[in-house]
């Protein structure tokens, strides 16, 4: 166990925040994301985005993004925002305005209805998990539910307290590129294992994808956000935190110097969680060991996969994964002109 004390790692006290300030915060978090949806607008208008058959695409159209998480996101990033103008508009420290604001109620504003609704769960007693894992805990229904936030051991450290990517480390000089640590602990030679074989590996992928999916955005068009333009004067979508590659071993030799990266998706807790303060990262999964990765995290997931006679799945020739009717280019083999497999889980 963790020899520290959660609950006081997350304490800060109240701002002194005037309801009428959370208001102005409210509209200028909403202004925000009408911004926002003007920007990708602009960016699909002129084609900058991920341009199919790059790597970097194809990285992209390995998951789906449910529209429900969208929404999510959405309702999410507006309430970072009007955090934000809390914290310039009432000079708020990042502790006073990462945790300090968590205290402060979405419900309490005009930002109400962003909230998720409550769950209600009905017979206690049914036999089998709810599609997106609601209820699995009924003291706690919200728990463990697609759509919702990823659960913390302790506080992040943003570099702005909400939501900005930490650049400085404890001492306050810079942190060490990413990339240049992956290539450091991550060396790339071939080194067979003379206990496991490929299918441990596999195992714990497939259960991986049975409770988490962290998903990054993509713009409304479905393809995704470009952070390394070509045009080094481009307009970099918010979401942007694009790695510098310069010299590095291997993708010099492609004179490649950036790393497309986009940050996750965001979410907004449940119930009393419905807070302004620091972001929340999004889990688009039920967050259980409960097979979600067959049968879906969501109603319509499940209804997809389910063939509604005998208690089966759709399956296709050969008692394969069922083809997705909807193909909308979400996997590899479409880019081959092959169909795309259909499951509860899109990274299949």
């Amino acid at each position: 166990m963790l020899n520290v004390n959660t609950r006081n790692a997350f304490a800060e006290s109240r701002p002194a925040v005037a309801e009428s300030q959370l208001e102005v915060a409210v509209r200028a978090g909403v202004a925000a994301v009408d911004s926002l949806a003007a920007l990708e607008q602009t960016l699909v208008q002129n084609n900058n985005f991920l341009q199919r058959g790059t790597p970097a695409s194809n990285h992209v159209h390995q998951s789906r993004i449910r529209q429900s998480a969208r929404d999510m996101d959405k309702r999410a990033w507006t309430i970072v925002m009007a955090s934000s103008n809390v914290m310039q508009s009432e000079g708020l420290t990042r502790s006073q305005g990462g945790l300090g604001l968590r205290n402060v109620r979405v419900s309490e504003t005009s930002l109400r209805d962003q909230c998720p609704p409550k769950v209600t769960c009905g017979d206690p007693s049914r036999r089998y998990r709810t599609a997106d894992g609601s209820c699995n805990n009924l003291q706690n229904p919200e728990f463990g539910k697609s759509n919702t936030p990823v659960q913390r051991i302790l506080p992040p450290i943003y570099n702005d307290g909400l939501a900005a990517f930490r650049i400085n480390g404890v001492d306050g000089s810079p942190l060490p590129n990413v990339r240049k640590i992956s290539s450091s602990i991550m060396v790339d030679i071939n080194e067979p294992d003379p206990t496991f074989t490929l299918s441990v590996m596999q195992w714990a992928q497939f259960m991986d994808h049975d409770f988490a999916h962290i998903p990054f955005p993509s713009l409304e068009n479905g393809q995704g956000i470009d952070c390394c333009p070509k045009d080094p004067n481009a307009q970099l979508h918010p979401r942007c935190q694009p790695i510098d590659i310069s010299g590095d071993p291997f993708f010099s030799k492609f004179q490649t110097k950036c790393m497309n990266f986009v940050r996750s998706m965001l979410a907004v807790g449940p119930g009393e969680a419905c807070t302004f303060g620091f972001a929340e990262q999004l889990n688009q999964l039920t967050h259980w060991i409960d097979g979600s990765n067959v049968y879906g995290s969501d109603d319509e997931e499940q209804r997809a996969v389910r063939s509604f006679q005998g208690g089966l799945l759709k399956t296709s020739r050969g008692n394969l994964l069922p083809f997705n009717p909807n193909q909308g280019g979400e996997c590899e083999a479409e880019l081959r002109g092959a169909e795309c497999f259909l499951a509860g889980e899109s990274r299949r």
